[in-house]
């Protein structure tokens, strides 16, 4: 039988017994604000495995668990799935998205997985360092309302400083006004979103997608092949997977692009999935530039 025998339970225990943590991290801010001032300061803040040794440690004494991984999600984002488990089967699960990983370093996408795990973490069982956090002022600073808000300040201080004049004292300009949002589109006019996803630069394709996807466009069929974006998109992968100037980096280059939005087990032939066909591209291509290694390096003998 479970110490606690709810989740509830056992998350106010372990509030009772909640970790200090404290911000032995400094992290420092150099450059140049949007107005052109230098910016140069430091925060201090508590890291990951400061949160995961004193929080995980007192979740397991209370039968709870912190778990977490990046994934696509429903709508195709891609984002922090994370979820606090209780011994008795309850759970508590949350989502926070994360940048497009095509269009983000590896380095940059690793520090926001490790931001997402640290707050998720501290998130969902109200867990929080000795003073308030800096570390998360640019994510407080950018909700909708208080964007909203800062909005017309911002014009102005654009405005002054490009003009080279000082407004201080007059009203702030107003926002300019909200277009209206569409709540429908017509077949044609997914067509030609579609037909976008054969034309633009794969470097572009998967925000194209993307932006589909967050409109509930991608699985749309539409036309007389009734088609679907998400076909188009893993056709696309496909076909240029095996183009006979494709090289190993570039498809597996695609293959990240299709499994962050779920398009691995597409079937874009009779009998294979895009999963298949961009491995068996990507064992011909390896292929191919072993030999072509082969004839660009001079035989010893004949040398």
């Amino acid at each position: 039988m479970p110490k606690h025998e709810s989740l509830a339970a056992a998350l106010a225990a372990f509030q009772a017994e909640l970790p200090r943590l404290r911000k032995d991290e400094t992290a420092k801010v150099k450059g140049e604000s949007a107005d052109g001032r230098p910016v140069n300061y430091s925060y201090g803040y508590a890291d990951l495995a400061q949160v995961v040794e004193a929080v995980s440690t007192c979740l397991g004494q209370h039968g709870l668990a912190f778990t977490s991984w990046p994934t696509v999600g429903d709508g195709g984002g891609f984002g922090l799935e994370y979820s606090l488990l209780h011994e008795g089967g309850e759970e508590r699960k949350g989502w926070w998205p994360l940048p497009d990983p095509m269009r983000t370093k590896p380095q940059q996408l690793g520090s926001a997985i490790t931001y997402a795990r640290r707050y998720a973490q501290m998130a969902v069982t109200n867990t929080f360092p000795d003073k308030e956090d800096d570390d998360g002022a640019a994510a407080v600073a950018a909700n909708h309302d208080e964007w909203a808000n800062a909005r017309p300040r911002m014009e102005q201080a654009f405005d002054q400083h490009r003009r080279g004049v000082n407004h201080e004292g007059e009203p702030a300009p107003a926002a300019p006004p909200a277009k209206p949002v569409k709540a429908s589109w017509t077949d044609d006019e997914v067509a030609e979103y579609q037909a976008k996803l054969t034309q633009v630069d794969l470097n572009k394709v998967g925000a194209a997608y993307d932006w589909m996807a967050s409109k509930d466009l991608h699985n749309r069929g539409v036309g007389a092949s009734g088609k679907t974006a998400t076909l188009v998109l893993a056709l696309r992968l496909a076909d240029t997977a095996l183009t006979p100037e494709a090289t190993p980096e570039e498809i597996a280059a695609l293959k990240v692009l299709g499994e962050a939005r779920g398009l691995l087990n597409i079937k874009v032939s009779a009998t294979e999935t895009l999963e298949q066909v961009l491995y068996e591209a990507r064992e011909l291509a390896a292929h191919a530039a072993a030999e072509q290694a082969k004839q660009d390096t001079p035989d010893p003998v004949t040398a």
